[in-house]
């Protein structure tokens, strides 16, 4: 379905075609009318499927239609920074040559910076709820003025414990205001949640994508995952790829060996300034190296449109994890998801199978495989009732 089917106005259509958008997604023809009709809205669609544009475009469509009086402001929630500044600088792409003005705030920036652009009346606010809720605290923004409310990647916010944040934030915004929310995943909480927020709210599903990520289970033993990688990059051409560890020590090392053996690779974690994780991003776009090694926070909203390949180092803890990690490729392009597997995760392997209803097809034509012996004699299983007793030396 092309986008003037969607939408009416002339204009943004040909905005959307010299952005390189020519036909609409499954979420985005499913989204965006339901949008326009008012209604409150819980959507679920992949990680990729072009969720941010599927509520961009309704909302700047909606202000340009309506007379200068009626024209009241979007506000639109997000878990990270990063995803934050990405969303509106999405927006701004989209709304420029329709003086839709949207800005970002979120931790790490300057609050009088941050005041002097909410004192222009931006139509569109994309906040992460921290910075949002001191900057209301102080008087500096107030949500009376709110006709829209997007919760954008809403399974990310209340796994970052954002919860009562949000709560908080809903309050005082008017009744009257469209709710949507948006998420990749369909946790019990988020259910209980849009029960409690959402008004006769219109319920939107999408399972499949237009993208195709080809998905491979590696066993390999600890020690080897590093040389792994390396063997991946050459074997399959891999151009780019992001690396998900879990520590930042993790980041580190990984990265040490991948830049002694010759690979171009950066890291990416939380305790690295704002500035200089938009830098490493940025250069990333650019393709200036080819590694990306980073933790699932660092990486949440980061969107890279021909990445090739995404490699779990570890096994992703829950279903949803995995889900959000190898959405970031086959975005515009085919990609490849590997899964590595250690010794230690027999247990782990077979809850997020069972939690992912499908089993990961496994690649065992690489020069580290982990043994059958190697994985039964890490990961012991006890009896019920038997102690397991000391080993003998």
């Amino acid at each position: 379905m092309k986008f003037e089917e969607l939408i009416t106005n002339k204009s943004l259509v040909e905005t959307l075609t010299e952005l390189g958008y020519v036909k609409a997604t499954a979420i985005q023809q499913k989204l965006i009318p339901t949008m326009l009709s008012g209604t409150d809205i819980l959507a679920v669609a992949p990680t990729g499927s072009g969720k941010t544009e599927a509520f961009a475009i309704p909302i700047i469509s909606a202000y340009i239609e309506a007379t200068a009086e009626n024209r009241k402001q979007t506000l639109i929630l997000s878990p990270t920074r990063e995803l934050a500044i990405q969303t509106a600088d999405r927006i701004q792409k989209l709304g420029k040559k329709h003086h839709v003005g949207c800005i970002s705030i979120y931790g790490g920036a300057t609050y009088e910076k941050q005041a002097k652009a909410l004192a222009q009346n931006p139509a569109v606010i994309v906040a992460t709820p921290g910075r949002l809720l001191d900057l209301y605290n102080q008087g500096i923004i107030t949500f009376e003025n709110i006709q829209k409310l997007i919760l954008d990647e809403v399974d990310q916010m209340l796994e970052l414990g954002f919860l009562h944040d949000v709560n908080t934030i809903i309050a005082p915004i008017p009744t009257s205001a469209q709710r949507v929310f948006v998420s990749a995943t369909l946790p019990e909480a988020i259910e209980k949640m849009a029960k409690k927020q959402l008004r006769d709210m219109t319920y939107i599903q999408i399972s499949e994508t237009q993208k195709k990520i080809t998905e491979y289970l590696l066993f390999v033993d600890k020690a080897d995952k590093k040389d792994l990688i390396l063997f991946l990059q050459t074997h399959f051409g891999i151009e780019q790829a992001i690396v998900f560890t879990r520590t930042t020590h993790g980041v580190d090392r990984i990265v040490k060996h991948l830049t002694a053996n010759g690979l171009p690779t950066e890291g990416l974690y939380g305790d690295k300034t704002q500035a200089t994780r938009e830098s490493i991003v940025q250069d990333f776009r650019d393709k200036k190296f080819s590694i990306l090694v980073a933790t699932d926070v660092a990486t949440r909203g980061i969107d890279i449109p021909n990445l090739s390949a995404v490699i779990n180092y570890e096994l992703p803890e829950t279903a949803a994890n995995y889900q959000h990690r190898i959405g970031r490729t086959g975005r515009t392009q085919e990609g490849i998801a590997f899964t590595f597997c250690d010794g230690e995760d027999n247990l782990k392997l077979i809850s997020l199978q069972t939690e992912l209803k499908k089993t990961i097809p496994i690649f065992d034509k690489h020069p580290y495989p982990l043994s059958w012996q190697k994985m039964q004699t890490s990961s012991p299983v006890v009896k019920k009732g038997k102690k397991q007793g000391k080993r003998k030396k």
